[in-house]
C-alpha cells in the first residue's frame, strides 16, 4: 500500500542530523569491552566537519597558489602533514566527553594518570597517542545510523515496493 504524500527529503537532511551529537562508549580494541569513556561526536556528513574540510582544502589551495604566484616549485605533501591533516579532521567532529566511575560523571579523561579536561588540544592528545581511539571515532562519525535517529522520519515504517 502506498501512502497519499509524497516524502519529504528535509527528514533525511544528513548534514542538519548529523550536526546533532552522537554519544557512544569507547570500547577495549580487544575485547570490545566498554571503557566508561563516553565520546560526543558529530558526523562526516554534519556542517560541522564540511566546513572543516573546506577550511582545511582553501588553505591547502591558498598555499599552492602562493608558491606558483612566487615562482616556487610545488612542495611535495609530506605524510606527517596527511596524517595531521585527518587527525585534525576527527578532531573536529568530537564535541565532549565524559567518564563513568562509581555511578557518577566526570568530564574528564585520563591518560598516563593524568587528568585531560575536554579541549580541541586533549583532543588531538588523545588521537596522536591511541590510533584505536582514532578508528572508534572515525566509525562513529561515518556511521549515518547514529544520526537517523534524530530524525523524525527514523520512527515512520519505511514504504514496501509496490508489486503491480
Amino acid at each position: 500500500m502506498t501512502k497519499n504524500t509524497a516524502f519529504d527529503f528535509d527528514a533525511l537532511d544528513l548534514a542538519t542530523l548529523s550536526d546533532k551529537p552522537f554519544e557512544f562508549e569507547l570500547e577495549h580494541p580487544g575485547t570490545g569491552e566498554g571503557l566508561g569513556v563516553f565520546v560526543s561526536v558529530v558526523g562526516a556528513e554534519s556542517e560541522t566537519f564540511q566546513q572543516y574540510l573546506r577550511a582545511a582544502g582553501d588553505a591547502l589551495r591558498r598555499k599552492e597558489f602562493e608558491a606558483q604566484r612566487k615562482g616556487k616549485p610545488e612542495e611535495p605533501l609530506l605524510l606527517a602533514d596527511e596524517e595531521e591533516t585527518g587527525l585534525r579532521a576527527i578532531a573536529a567532529c568530537v564535541k565532549g566527553w565524559r567518564t563513568v566511575n562509581g555511578g557518577g560523571s566526570d568530564p574528564v579523561i585520563l591518560i598516563a594518570g593524568q587528568r585531560h579536561e575536554f579541549s580541541a588540544d586533549n583532543v588531538l592528545v588523545l588521537l596522536r597517542k591511541f590510533r584505536w581511539v582514532r578508528w572508534q571515532l572515525n566509525k562513529a562519525t561515518g556511521t549515518l545510523g547514529n544520526y537517523l535517529g534524530n530524525s523524525p522520519a527514523a520512527s515512520a515504517s519505511s514504504p514496501k515496493p509496490s508489486s503491480s
